[in-house]
Order: C-alpha cells, then sequence, then structure tokens
C-alpha cells in the first residue's frame, strides 16, 4: 500500500502484517504517454521568494520563466506565452491586478490560468484579484504542496495536464 501526505509532500510505502500476498497484477503494456511541457510564469518582486517558486516549479517538471516586475512579465508572456501565470499581487510599477486585467484584454491570452500569489489576505484584495480575473488566489504565507496543488488543478482545469 502505497501512501502520499500531500500537506508534507512525502510518500511512503506500508507493507501487510499478514503473509499472505495477493497474486502480482497482469502486465499490460502502458499506453503511450505525449505530454508536453507546461511552461510557467513566475512573477515576484521579491528575489527570495522568485528563486523559491523557480525551484518548486522547476522541481515539478514545469518549464519555468522569471520576471521581477509587470513589465517585464508583459514583455515575457508577448515573447514566449506560458500556459500559466504566478503572479504577486503588490509590485512596483504595474502590478498584478494590472498585469491580469492585461492578460484577460487580449483574445491571444485572456484564456491563461493565473495564480495569485499574495500577502493580501483581506477580503477586498481577493475580491479585486478575483474582479480582475484571477483563476485562484494563494496568501502567503504558503506551502509548496499547496501551490502545486492548485497550479494542477489550474491546469488541469485549462485541459493543459491530465
Amino acid at each position: 500500500l502505497e501512501v502520499f501526505c500531500a500537506f508534507e509532500g512525502c510518500e511512503m510505502a506500508i507493507e501487510p502484517r499478514q503473509a499472505h500476498r495477493p497474486p502480482p497484477p497482469m502486465t499490460v503494456a502502458p499506453a503511450p504517454t505525449t505530454h508536453r511541457l507546461v511552461h510557467i510564469l513566475v512573477v515576484d518582486d521579491d528575489p527570495d521568494t522568485l528563486r523559491l517558486l523557480v525551484r518548486a516549479m522547476e522541481e515539478e517538471n514545469y518549464a519555468v520563466r522569471a520576471a521581477t516586475s509587470g513589465l517585464e512579465a508583459l514583455e515575457l508572456i508577448s515573447a514566449h506565452r506560458p500556459d500559466l501565470l504566478v503572479l504577486d499581487f503588490k509590485m512596483s510599477g504595474l502590478d498584478g491586478l494590472a498585469i491580469t486585467r492585461e492578460i484577460r484584454s487580449n483574445a491571444a491570452t485572456q484564456m491563461m490560468p493565473v495564480v495569485m500569489l499574495t500577502a493580501m489576505t483581506d477580503q477586498a484584495s481577493t475580491a479585486a484579484g478575483f474582479a480582475a480575473g484571477v483563476t485562484d488566489y494563494v496568501t502567503k504565507p504558503f506551502s509548496i504542496p499547496q501551490l502545486t496543488a492548485r497550479i494542477r488543478a489550474c491546469l488541469a482545469r485549462a485541459q493543459l495536464v491530465v
């Protein structure tokens, strides 16, 4: 029996106490998989948070680009349209809300999932994020397993992964 703890991100195998073992499963050739690499753009003006997010996304086998400002994010989106955007709310210059509104106003990017990652926990900020068009809203402090689970859910809803 294999157990996965989503909160801690740990896996472990548990052997039954009984000596009785079920017969081995029939071997069937696995269906060929055609997984394409998912591209994620992470945008945060805090370098430590940005490094943490990039590393976490790379460990999930996503292709990751990083931006430290809203303007840089829009340039990267235009040049290398990502499949999903992880976006900080508060940044100097263009903030996360302005970037989200810009993405939603462009036919080429309007369906792109946007995960807002922010320390803004009040109801007004959350409502403003969803009003601007974010797909999901994750507050800091956050856990990497929680964030990656939400990213997987957003990608699944966008039918980018199975």
